[in-house]
């Protein structure tokens, strides 16, 4: 399933609404990765989000102090939610574009619910005070 494509700015704190990711009412745990290429190791992810846990994965590395990300679900059934990144984790994004996916575990197994791409563009303006 395609789900839509993701636009990010560099450095800002962004709230991204997810429609259409698909079903997943049954899920044990969700997550969302970003890659420069999907053949890219999960470790190496540009970023890597589970529902439970926030930003696990930022430039193939933990997250430093700051740098956040959750990943909030309004509707299971729907599979519609929101993505929201703090600006010192999109500040770290490096510019460019790639692919990402969401996938569940649920008690029969995994299943990838849909990919897309994203891009993340340049930030003009650095100052935050």
């Amino acid at each position: 399933m395609a789900i839509a494509a993701i636009a990010i700015t560099r450095g800002d704190t962004t709230t991204i609404t997810l429609t259409e990711i698909g079903a997943m009412s049954t899920r044990t745990k969700l997550w969302l990765t970003f890659k420069r290429d999907a053949r890219d190791a999960d470790a190496a992810a540009v970023l890597q989000v589970t529902e439970a846990d926030g930003l696990v994965t930022l430039n193939g590395a933990s997250p430093t102090t700051g740098q956040t990300a959750v990943l909030a679900i309004t509707n299971a059934g729907a599979g519609t939610g929101t993505l929201t990144l703090s600006a010192a984790t999109t500040a770290a994004l490096p510019v460019g574009s790639g692919v990402y996916d969401a996938q569940i575990l649920t008690p029969t197994g995994v299943s990838t619910l849909g990919a897309s791409t994203y891009t993340v563009s340049a930030d003009v303006t650095r100052s935050t005070s």
